[in-house]
């Protein structure tokens, strides 16, 4: 359907410079301080009606803001890696975000930029058994503190729309484990958690907010996945090798909407199988791909419960012109 904001200039500019300093007195440990400067200019329709009845008039906006942070890297002993960072950071909102997609979500070119404190650890261990068994393992937490939070709802006519919501704080952790011997065989998994909740406590019209300590609704906050693969080596020639590999990825059930405000719609908990198989000729000269991704059929779904691409099969012909 158009209107009169169809045909209107939809101009989206982005500007950021940074300037960094890094500081590496020893192998054991260095740090890094920077600066960024964001500068951006927006021109679209804006939605200037007092009634139910949309008229729009095209506004520029322009918006400025210095981020910065400092991180840090040690190295207590040889197959542990420790790093620190903080960052006052800016997301500049996205061209979807400003001015829609023109069937089912709509733009606000009014939109903010998000403002966020956002503290990270991480804690990456590597070691080696002999020569053959390797160990990764990773443990990152992380903690963000954002203003002006933009957050994707659906409004009455049932398309998405994004607004700035106010104050979220999020904590969350990302956990990862493989295991490797030589290049032969590897399996691991990965498991992460984003609790990201309102800490608005007073709605727009200055009550007390029911959604005030609510997990942010239509926002995946447990997932994870799971990974293996296998090499054969010498497969009907002496430089030919076969690779099958196996992908699991599971996301937990979350809310469409405030648990606050009486949710009941959720997106399922969901898992999705994968599996591949290559085989390499003459040292990955010639490489043919075989996919079959959600094999089982799943229902999946993205953040609206529209749903995904059931049970599909790829097939892949790669070749290497020098090798």
């Amino acid at each position: 359907m158009t209107s009169a904001a169809t045909f209107m200039r939809r101009v989206n500019i982005k500007d950021i410079t940074g300037l960094s300093y890094q500081f590496i007195p020893s192998n054991a440990w260095n740090a890094t301080a920077f600066l960024k400067y964001y500068d951006t200019h927006v021109t679209g329709p804006v939605n200037v009606s007092t009634t139910t009845r949309a008229e729009y008039e095209e506004q520029k906006r322009h918006s400025h803001a210095l981020g910065y942070g400092a991180a840090g890297t040690w190295i207590p002993w040889r197959d542990l890696q420790v790093k620190l960072s903080y960052e006052r950071a800016l997301r500049l909102p996205t061209e979807r975000e400003l001015f829609g997609d023109g069937d089912y979500e709509e733009g606000d070119a009014v939109l903010k930029p998000e403002k966020s404190n956002n503290v990270n650890l991480n804690l990456n261990y590597e070691h080696t058994i002999g020569s053959d068994h390797s160990i990764v393992a990773e443990l990152g937490l992380n903690y963000r503190n954002v203003q002006d939070y933009i957050i994707r709802t659906i409004n009455s006519k049932g398309v998405a729309v994004s607004t700035n919501h106010g104050h979220v704080v999020g904590k969350g952790f990302d956990a990862t484990l493989h295991y490797i011997y030589k290049d032969i065989f590897s399996i691991g998994g990965n498991y992460s958690m984003q609790n990201m909740r309102n800490r608005e406590r007073h709605n727009s019209n200055g009550a007390p907010s029911v959604t005030y300590n609510n997990r942010v609704p239509n926002l995946p906050y447990a997932f994870g996945n799971m990974d293996a693969s296998c090499t054969f080596k010498r497969v009907l020639g002496k430089y030919n090798k076969l690779t099958i590999g196996y992908d699991m990825r599971y996301v937990h059930r979350f809310y469409r909407s405030w648990l606050g405000d009486g949710a009941k719609l959720y997106v399922p908990e969901q898992y999705s199988h994968d599996a591949n198989l290559t085989y390499s000729i003459y040292g990955g000269r010639y490489n043919i791909s075989f996919e079959a991704n959600n094999f089982t059929n799943s229902l999946l779904y993205d953040n609206y419960s529209l749903q995904k691409p059931g049970r599909n099969f790829a097939v892949k012909f790669r070749y290497v012109w020098a090798k």
